[in-house]
């Protein structure tokens, strides 16, 4: 098992990484022609959201890191 500050340091890591992801999906312009397909469609509306879009990646990191 890692130490604490092993373990704390990967928390911060794992915040920093969901946090770019869900900004860089939601607000830059790299995205906005899915963020408008998203709006007009109420189902994919949590796309345009920052906070709800940060739980879906954060539920993917976990499966992929296999927490």
């Amino acid at each position: 098992m890692p130490s604490l500050g092993t373990q704390i340091i990967w928390l911060f890591v794992l915040a920093i990484s969901i946090a770019c992801i869900s900004w860089t999906v939601t607000k830059e312009e790299l995205f906005a022609p899915l963020r408008r397909i998203a709006a007009k469609h109420r189902l994919l509306y949590p796309l345009t959201c920052e906070y709800c879009f940060s739980f879906y990646v954060t539920f993917t990191i976990v499966l992929i890191a296999n927490y």
